[in-house]
């Protein structure tokens, strides 16, 4: 029996291993032990992809394959497996290869939000020479890295060139048009935050719901952290500022139940009992 079709047919481990015993893995074709590999991942045959690896089947597609389909790394996230997740990176398998769906094994293991297999491809980004693909809502693996707060994946990013402010497509389904910035303080990472300010990254630059990055800080009160250091900023003037109208930068530090915060507006003078117009 032809080696692929006994794995496409979930024949047993001991099969395949008769078969290879037998006539082996044929070392003068470009992409047949790929194929034999990916096809083990893609019927869940863990054993039989396990012994494969072993065997030395490469781990990523060549020109003769399609790119329209998984690779075993897709299949290994989707399947939520971190055993094979890992044996197949510690094989240098590719994280930007894209799926039918333009998806990455970064982007897939992203949306099933698992976090520690999405720290675990992030630390082979280098590898990658910091390769940023995007998805179909225009998600990159800087985007990703911001929100899990990898400041040295993210400063790897920033000095190969991407770009600061690079947005989710305006039609997405996922935080529309929001940049790294956006994102980093969504996520409450405030050592991004810091690494995204110092490079240049603005402020001010609304998303395609009206809101920025410092109104994002306003409202996200888990954290006065990123509210004194995005917000409240080093000028003492805007530090202490009173606007005529809203909610005044006090107003939002006595939400964050912070009361070294309070403590400062309190020592340089703020008017306790402003009311909120």
């Amino acid at each position: 029996m032809d080696l692929l079709k006994a794995i496409q047919a979930s024949s047993s481990l001991e099969k395949v291993k008769e078969i290879i015993d037998s006539i082996g893995i044929p070392a003068d074709s470009n992409y047949f032990d790929y194929e034999c590999l990916n096809a083990a991942f893609e019927t869940r045959q863990k054993d039989v992809a396990i012994f494969l690896l072993q065997k030395g089947c490469r781990v990523n597609r060549t020109m003769e394959v399609s790119t329209a389909v998984d690779t075993p790394l897709h299949h290994a996230v989707k399947q939520s497996d971190m055993e094979l997740v890992h044996q197949l990176l510690n094989r240098k398998a590719s994280i930007t290869e894209t799926n039918k769906d333009q998806n990455t094994p970064v982007h897939l293991t992203f949306m099933t939000r698992n976090d520690q297999m999405v720290d675990a491809m992030l630390l082979h980004v280098k590898h990658t020479n910091y390769a940023n693909p995007k998805d179909k809502q225009g998600l990159i693996h800087m985007h990703i890295a911001c929100m899990r707060n990898n400041v040295k994946v993210v400063q790897g990013f920033l000095e190969n060139g991407n770009d600061i402010e690079h947005q989710i497509n305006l039609d997405s389904y996922f935080m529309a048009n929001y940049k790294p910035l956006h994102l980093a303080v969504v996520f409450m990472c405030l050592d991004v935050v810091k690494v995204l300010l110092t490079a240049g990254a603005k402020n001010n630059l609304y998303s395609n719901d009206k809101i920025s990055p410092k109104n994002l800080a306003k409202h996200n009160f888990g954290n006065a952290s990123i509210i004194e250091y995005l917000i409240l900023g080093k000028d003492e003037k805007y530090l202490y500022c009173m606007p005529q109208r809203g909610l005044s930068n006090f107003h939002y530090v006595c939400m964050t139940n912070d009361s070294s915060l309070v403590k400062k507006f309190i020592e340089n003078g703020v008017d306790l009992d402003r009311l909120c117009k």
